[in-house]
């Protein structure tokens, strides 16, 4: 989450006149001389000084500086070189109010989100991401975490993975001011994004403190991955898990598919029914909620 400003200004003169060429004579005045008398002081006397008073200072009005709290958190786009697939991946990034503010100040946790199919790393900001982490930090109800938006298309495929945990993820801790280590990563998606949260944090369940599953399509490659990341590691070392989904969304009974595979596994899960269907206003709606669930999971 470049600006390039460039300003050129230009000037002409033209339609001038022709000038009169006759030659111009100037005649000197005759010279002329005062006689005085020697001794005689001949200085020009000083003018007569007349006190002038010094001008009080003008009080002018002066804003007070809004504070970087007040002003808000800020959004940095950018493009990542993956080597995996020789490809740029653009990205954008939430910087929570008075980041680089204070030098002493702690690393901060990182969520990474992933967008839905047809949609790009800007559909978190359009359902409101941003404006909603600015209120819920201003408001005290969070604390201030890096949110992270990468983009993700079907030449990724089954690549991704590899591209977000083995390159994008350590670019961004050596880049930005995060902590380290499982305590300190979250990963959430909407619809085929929450698909691709399901498969990496199922895969890597270590690498993970929370997973939020919102509006997720599944289909039996992932019910699979669930199941062989039980068998091999247990329920314990998973993440915390929560799951939504729209009352209205036409996927709704292939979430639930999810759902009753996490109960015959012994899965914990948070599960939540809203209302609203499978589009942006109702991930609008639900941002907030989001953030709250992911905060909670950083709270001392």
């Amino acid at each position: 989450m470049c600006l390039a400003v460039s300003v050129l200004a230009a000037c002409s003169l033209a339609g001038e006149g022709e000038q009169d060429t006759a030659a111009i004579v100037f005649t000197p005045s005759p010279a002329t001389m005062t006689p005085f008398q020697p001794g005689e002081d001949i200085r020009t006397p000083e003018a007569t000084r007349t006190a002038v008073p010094t001008p009080l200072p003008t009080a002018t009005a002066t804003e007070a500086p809004i504070s970087c709290w007040e002003q808000g958190g800020q959004v940095v786009h950018a493009v990542f070189q993956t080597s995996v697939v020789e490809s740029q991946m653009p990205f954008a990034v939430y910087l929570p109010p008075c980041y680089g503010e204070d030098e002493g100040a702690e690393a901060y946790p990182l969520l990474v989100l992933l967008h839905g199919q047809t949609y790009n790393e800007n559909q978190w900001l359009d359902v409101g991401v941003a404006e909603s982490m600015d209120a819920l930090i201003r408001s005290g109800e969070i604390k201030p975490f890096v949110v992270a938006l990468p983009f993700e298309s079907l030449a990724y495929d089954v690549v991704y993975e590899r591209v977000l945990l083995d390159e994008w993820i350590p670019y961004l801790q050596a880049q930005y001011a995060l902590c380290t280590g499982r305590e300190c990563l979250a990963m959430g998606g909407i619809s085929r994004g929450g698909g691709w949260a399901v498969t990496i944090a199922f895969r890597y369940p270590d690498r993970f403190a929370s997973l939020g599953i919102h509006s997720v399509p599944v289909w039996e490659g992932h019910l699979e991955i669930v199941q062989r990341s039980v068998a091999h590691g247990g329920v314990e070392m998973l993440p915390r898990i929560s799951v939504d989904i729209g009352s209205s969304d036409y996927w709704r009974n292939r979430a639930m598919d999810l759902v009753y595979e996490f109960d015959r596994l012994g899965i914990a899960y948070a599960l939540t029914v809203n209302e609203g269907g499978h589009d942006n206003d109702y991930w609008h709606s639900q941002v907030a909620s989001y953030l709250r669930w992911y905060a909670d999971g950083w709270q001392d």
